[in-house]
Formats: C-alpha cells, sequence, structure tokens
C-alpha cells in the first residue's frame, strides 16, 4: 500500500546552485513519482522545506482536474496575481515576449509577529509548461529563483514548484521556516482556488438568445397598417415608373419591419 510523503520536513542540503536543484528536483520527482506509479493522483500538497546557512529551499507538490491551458493562464496572469493573492501588493509586467517577461512584483509576508515587505523584479522564461523564474534586483534577497512544472496524468494535471531563497534581511531560521511553510500552502490554497474559478467559468451558462419583440397593439391592427402601407406604394410597373414618388423612409422601415419574422 503507497503512503503518502510527509506534509512537512526539513532537509539539510548544499547551497550551491547545483545541489539546491539535485536536492529539490530529486525529492519532488520522487514523490510525484510514487504517488503516479501507484495510479493515483496527487491531491494534497506536499511541502519540503530544506535549509543550508542562510540558504533555504522549498519544494512542493499538488494537483487540480484543471487542464493545463487553465493552469497556466492562472500562473502566467501576472497583472491580476494581487486580485487572488492578497499579500503580492503590486504586480506589473515591464517586458513581455513569447517566452520572456520581467515582472515587478511587491509583497508583505507576514508570520507571528514579524512583518516584511518584499521586493522582487522577476524574469520568467516558459519553456512549454515549465515557468522558471529568478529574481534580478537583489533587493530582499540574494538569490531567489524556482520553476513551475505542469503536466497532466491520468486526468489531473500535477504542478510542481521549486523555489530557492537566500534573503538579505535578518530573521530567525524558525520565523523564517515557518513564513516559507505557510506561503506554500497559502499560495496553493488560492492557486487552487483561481483555477476552479476559471475552469467552471460559464460552464452550464445557457447561451443569450436575442429575440425580437412584437410591436405593441392587436394583431389585427398590425395587419391593417401593413395593407394600408401597401396601397399608399407607387405603382412601378408602368413606363411612368421612372418619374414615380418614390415611399418614404418612414413607409419603407414600416414595411421591412411587418414583413420580418417574429420570434
Amino acid at each position: 500500500m503507497w503512503v503518502p510523503p510527509p506534509r512537512h520536513t526539513t532537509r539539510k542540503v548544499r547551497c550551491g546552485r547545483s545541489g539546491v536543484r539535485t536536492a529539490l528536483v530529486t525529492a519532488v520527482l520522487l514523490a510525484v513519482a510514487t504517488g503516479l506509479a501507484h495510479g493515483q493522483a496527487v491531491d494534497r500538497p506536499a511541502v519540503t522545506i530544506g535549509r543550508d546557512g542562510t540558504c533555504y529551499t522549498v519544494a512542493a507538490q499538488f494537483s487540480v482536474p484543471q487542464p493545463v491551458t487553465t493552469v497556466l493562464e492562472v500562473l502566467s496572469d501576472y497583472e491580476g496575481i494581487p486580485r487572488f493573492m492578497p499579500d503580492i501588493k503590486k504586480s506589473i509586467v515591464h517586458e513581455r515576449t513569447q517566452t520572456r517577461t520581467v515582472v515587478e512584483q511587491e509583497a508583505i509576508s507576514r508570520v507571528m509577529l514579524f512583518s516584511k515587505r518584499l521586493y522582487l523584479m522577476l524574469e520568467v522564461h516558459r519553456d512549454h509548461d515549465t515557468l522558471r523564474f529568478s529574481d534580478i534586483s537583489r533587493r530582499s534577497f540574494r538569490r531567489y529563483e524556482g520553476a513551475w512544472h505542469v503536466k497532466r496524468h491520468d486526468g489531473q494535471t500535477v504542478i510542481v514548484y521549486r523555489l530557492t531563497a537566500d534573503p538579505s534581511f535578518s530573521v530567525p531560521a524558525f520565523l523564517i521556516r515557518r513564513l516559507l511553510e505557510r506561503d506554500a500552502h497559502e499560495t496553493i490554497d488560492r492557486l487552487r482556488g483561481e483555477i476552479s474559478r476559471r475552469g467552471s467559468r460559464g460552464a452550464g451558462d445557457p447561451p443569450r438568445v436575442l429575440s425580437l419583440r412584437r410591436p405593441p397593439g392587436p394583431p389585427d391592427a398590425r395587419v391593417a397598417s401593413s395593407t394600408q402601407s401597401s396601397r399608399l406604394a407607387p405603382d412601378t410597373s408602368g413606363p411612368a415608373s421612372r418619374h414615380a414618388v418614390r415611399p418614404s423612409a418612414s413607409l419603407s422601415a414600416d414595411r421591412a419591419r411587418h414583413r420580418a419574422p417574429w420570434s
């Protein structure tokens, strides 16, 4: 029987670039592979936190039933992030191409009595179903980089998140752990809610049909009006039709209106 990985764990990893990447990818992919190998969708987040000195790593995974396109639409909605993630106070796109985006963000992180305003200038690269990001400002973090990996499997979309952060501010280690753990789960919860909302947007809503309304008055009055209008029309069958006075615009509109099929 498959035993799910622990919800919160802490691992010692090397803060070097290759060591962090290897530890994160190995931990996350093993958790995903274990669940998928037993034919089970990953339906609850598994968060792994690592630390080596001032360097912290976060790896998380969760799944949603919505398609990959919906998930990537939410993950790349940089301008709309403050709407469904209230802790992010500002998110402005400065550059955007098909594969590269530069986003300026400001966020407030709070845990217990600690509150810190964080500043990021993220350079995001998209490669198929992967979004890789890194902070190029180095104001709040000496190093801040990670990625979102999205994959479809057995009717579920599996989302893998990894982050490496080396804060430039001094905070007790236990507070950083709590902050990273709390932020990871809140981010996942809010992403799930937004993905679900967009996935069900418009589902089951009947199409709106524009129908013509009948003009006021009894049917007999409409028939009489139509007959009178036809009698007022000039005779265009003879040679004098070239000099005949054409009906007025209002009369033509009235005739056209009564010839229209009413719904």
